[in-house]
């Protein structure tokens, strides 16, 4: 299960100047992704004719909606605890990089999807059950 709240919590979005998100030349690379994000959304479908849900209301305690992820040039990142602190606090690191259109992080590669400089979504499959869409949005700090 950490290893879910893990891949939740760090796949991250670019960090690009103000000229180039109004240019929309903002590209994917390891140096767009460094930087802080938060996990602004988590919505689930159990199937494409379901209802969407909040999950991230149903799935994070307050404390956990505030934190946020660092990702660093050398390819490490951090997870902090920030604003309403859990107990015990919830801090840790690791290794990420850039293969493709995927975030590796910590060994496990998730795709990145409508990237832009301010935000991006990440869609995840067959979570729960087959043909379920887990669908994650980060924003830059």
């Amino acid at each position: 299960m950490r290893t879910f709240y893990l891949i939740l919590a760090i796949c991250a979005v670019a960090s690009c100047s103000k000229d180039d998100d109004n240019n929309n030349n903002c590209s994917l690379s390891e140096a767009t992704l460094v930087g802080s994000y938060s996990l602004t959304s988590v919505r689930y479908k159990a199937s494409s004719t379901s209802t969407e849900v909040n999950y991230m209301d149903k799935t994070f305690e307050p404390c956990q909606k505030d934190d946020i992820i660092t990702l660093k040039s050398h390819h490490t990142y951090y997870h902090g605890d920030e604003g309403t602190a859990c107990s015990p606090a919830d801090d840790y690191s690791g290794t990420w990089n850039l293969s493709g259109n995927s975030l590796v992080v910590d060994g496990a590669s998730t795709p990145i999807e409508d990237f832009t400089c301010k935000s991006f979504s990440l869609i995840q499959t067959d979570t729960e059950v087959p043909g379920d869409k887990l669908t994650l949005v980060y924003t830059k700090q």
